[in-house]
């Protein structure tokens, strides 16, 4: 794994923790559920785009 792979993955797994947080504020009423699910899923999905410039997921990529 060079440099650029550890960076992508270390912003990747920022994003996740995020999520997590996000989540965790959950019923605690200040603000609307949905704004923190869809933020946590916002964060989710950034995280995956970030995977997968390194990490080719299907047959066609990895060639």
């Amino acid at each position: 794994m060079d440099a650029h792979d550890s960076d992508v993955c270390a912003n990747a797994a920022d994003k996740a923790v995020e999520a997590v947080r996000l989540l965790s504020n959950l019923g605690s009423g200040d603000a609307p559920d949905s704004a923190y699910v869809l933020a946590a899923y916002d964060q989710l999905t950034t995280a995956a785009y970030l995977l997968h410039q390194i990490i080719p997921w299907t047959k066609e990529e990895k060639k």
